[in-house]
């Protein structure tokens, strides 16, 4: 019998002293609904100095609402489009799920904008 594995590891050195911890950056996340080449996709912004994985974000809490399953992650100060599968209706929240330093998924909600 043989086995084979694949393995990817994502290593990021942090300077001592950055402000706020890395745990609370998805919280500070700021989510707006956008259009990015002629398609509908959440913007994602990130002020923290932390890189933040996003493992999947939708529209409200619908199982079936529009939503960004392909992964991805936002840098320190930048900004991410995340395409979306449909065009969302009505709804204030975004429901995104990130990926702890340990490799745990973390499941959040925060306010469109």
């Amino acid at each position: 019998m043989q086995l084979a594995f694949r393995s990817r590891l994502k290593f990021f050195f942090r300077p001592a002293g950055l402000p706020g911890k890395a745990d609370d950056a998805p919280e500070k996340l700021r989510w707006h609904l956008v259009q990015a080449n002629g398609k509908p996709a959440l913007l994602v912004s990130n002020p923290t100095p932390y890189h933040v994985t996003i493992i999947e974000a939708r529209v409200g809490e619908d199982p079936n609402a529009p939503k960004f399953d392909e992964g991805g992650m936002v840098a320190p100060g930048a900004q991410l489009a995340l395409p979306l599968t449909a065009v969302p209706g009505g709804g204030g929240k975004v429901s995104f799920t990130t990926l702890n330093d340990y490799g745990g998924p973390m499941k959040h909600q925060a306010a469109l904008q």
